[in-house]
């Protein structure tokens, strides 16, 4: 979604009338929208279930789509680039539910496959981030109307992006059985990791039994709350570096994001 808006956004800010600022904020709206959404999607997710989570940030994508094509029957100003904004900012929201597949992962694969899922998971997002830029080229030559609405190659890219988010929901739905809550997830499972970790720490027997179980006593009350996260972030090496290296991944893709305004602005002597 993010990739395939990039290389055109700027010449529909233009269309619309709008400003390098404005062009700036409307870039950075969606990414905004997502940081502040995937926590909320995860915790839903955790505590409710997946696929009500993964229903309502689906809509939320296709609504973001539909505003961001709408917005060019508005005549160029404010009010054209309000809605371009809004869009952006729900299709930011939708889009966090990226989040919602590794924890899929978390709670429906067996502990032997998720490194490989996991991992094949995070290829597919950067082949999607990759291919996304592509869809402006088979979009250039689009010029048509309906009911009105002239179809174009800036205000196009919000309908691929609906048809995109539409099969994606329908895929995950008839495809993806809701995983059992943590609470139901099988006992041998649970019992075969908290072996796994005890194994590691502890060569006593004593100690081992006593650590085994005050493990499987935080697995049954299992507690996702932020300040939990955080404390294991700071106090767990295991938990730490992941979380590192994906800061240090997106962070690297954010600076290219930062980048773009300035470099818009340059190139179109704006």
């Amino acid at each position: 979604s993010y990739m395939a808006v990039g290389p055109s956004l700027v010449f529909y800010i233009q269309s619309l009338g709008g400003t390098k600022e404005q062009y700036g904020l409307i870039l950075s709206s969606f990414s905004l929208a997502a940081f502040f959404s995937k926590p909320f999607l995860g915790w839903w997710s955790d505590t409710r279930t997946f696929r009500q989570a993964y229903a309502f940030s689906s809509a939320f994508s296709i609504m973001g789509g539909l505003l961001y094509t709408w917005a060019s029957v508005f005549p160029p100003g404010r009010t054209a680039l309000a809605v371009v904004l809004v869009g952006r900012l729900m299709g930011g929201a939708g889009a966090a539910n990226a989040a919602l597949g590794f924890a899929y992962i978390a709670r429906a694969v067996p502990p032997k496959e998720r490194t490989i899922a996991t991992t094949s998971l995070a290829a597919i997002r950067v082949i999607g981030l990759a291919a996304g830029p592509a869809v402006n080229a088979f979009l250039k030559d689009v010029n048509f109307t309906i009911f009105n609405m002239k179809f174009d190659e800036l205000n196009s890219v919000g309908v691929v992006l609906i048809i995109l988010n539409i099969i994606s929901f329908v895929l995950v739905m008839s495809l993806l059985p809701e995983p059992q809550p943590y609470k139901l997830l099988d006992d041998g499972q649970q019992q075969q990791e908290t072996k796994q970790i005890v194994d590691e720490k502890y060569n006593d027997v004593e100690d081992v039994k006593k650590e085994e179980d005050v493990v499987v006593e935080k697995d049954d009350g299992l507690d996702p709350s932020f300040l939990n996260i955080i404390a294991a972030i700071l106090t767990d090496k295991q938990v730490a570096v992941p979380f590192f290296t994906l800061y240090v991944f997106n962070a690297n893709f954010q600076i290219v994001e930062a980048a773009l305004a300035p470099a818009a602005a340059d190139a179109l002597n704006w």
